[in-house]
């Protein structure tokens, strides 16, 4: 198919109306001459005084101290008073639980500060914990923290039965 140049479509710029540019003109005309308009000439010269006008008094001085004076005073944050650190927890683990010879129950326990094993008894102060009671499976024992008890099936038991 053959393209003619009297079917295709006009391309180029567009026409503006006359109306429309004729009353642009005038309004950038009418702003233009605005603009540059010399404004009217005003006197100059200071007020006079009227004649029923008091003389004015001197100003009292300024006083610096004034200025120095806070505006806005906020009240001190309340103080809470500082709780004690809370204690370690026991450190101490249950190895093993036996019978001496006097049928007491006693509770070989593993003190990793000082890695040593120590036996003890119902009732016996180790390492600041004071052992409180033991029975086949567990021992309680009770120190700054509060009371704690240590079971042979104890996780935190490393050489008890799991």
């Amino acid at each position: 198919m053959k393209i003619q140049a009297t079917n295709l479509p006009r391309v180029g710029p567009t026409r503006v109306p006359r109306r429309v540019l004729a009353s642009c003109a005038a309004a950038v005309a009418t702003c233009t001459a605005w603009a540059f308009w010399p404004l009217p000439r005003r006197d100059a010269s200071p007020p006079t005084p009227a004649l029923h006008e008091r003389p004015r008094t001197a100003l009292a001085s300024l006083d610096p101290e004034a200025f120095r004076t806070p505006i806005w005073v906020a009240e001190p944050p309340p103080t809470v008073p500082e709780k004690p650190p809370p204690a370690p927890p026991v450190r101490l683990r249950l190895v093993a639980i036996v019978r001496d010879s006097d049928e007491l129950l006693r509770a070989i326990l593993f003190d990793p500060d000082s890695n040593r094993l120590i036996t003890a008894a119902a009732g016996e102060t180790i390492a600041n914990h004071l052992v409180e009671a033991i029975d086949h499976e567990r021992v309680t024992i009770s120190g700054q923290g509060g009371v704690s008890m240590l079971a042979l099936n104890s996780p935190h038991s490393p050489g008890g039965r799991r």
